[in-house]
């Protein structure tokens, strides 16, 4: 275990704060790769696009919720009709997500990012038999600090 500290002390030193889609996040890749090589497993970086703003789809579709809930209550036919539409369309679309059949709600710019996966291959004079093949992936990337990506009321742990 103290092996263990000792890596994620020296990854602490050599990785800074990298965010999303950018170059320090790409650095940061690039040393916890070469230091995966370093211990005899065949690292990769794999590059993948996602969506700048993925996180804000439930945070727009609540908002969508409550301002059709505002309008159904003003009792203006016209306003109470779009209200409906606002407010039930939003809560369809998280029920159908809730069960794994919403449609695809992604929009806006794609963001460049990378993760690295390591695979350690069960060879060598001392391998024993039913020895498996282990595979790391490494997440590094700073998480983004907005009010509407993570709630004030219960922050994650």
């Amino acid at each position: 275990m103290a092996m263990t500290h000792d890596y994620l002390d020296l990854l602490d030193e050599k990785i800074a704060i990298s965010p999303a889609n950018s170059e320090e996040e790409l650095q940061a890749a690039k040393v916890i790769a070469e230091l995966m090589e370093r211990h005899d497993v065949e690292a990769s970086v794999e590059e993948f696009s996602a969506p700048v703003v993925s996180g804000l789809v439930s945070p727009l579709l609540a908002a969508a919720s409550l301002v059709g809930m505002v309008l159904v209550g003003v009792g203006v036919l016209p306003l109470t009709l779009i209200g409906f539409v606002l407010a039930v369309a939003p809560a369809a679309i998280s029920v159908l997500r809730l069960f794994g059949r919403a449609p695809r709600l992604a929009f806006g710019p794609q963001a460049q990012s990378q993760n690295v996966v390591a695979v350690h291959r069960a060879t060598g004079p001392l391998v024993t038999k039913g020895s498996r093949t282990i595979v790391i992936a490494a997440h590094y990337d700073t998480p983004h600090e907005n009010f509407l990506y993570a709630s004030p009321v219960a922050p994650p742990l």
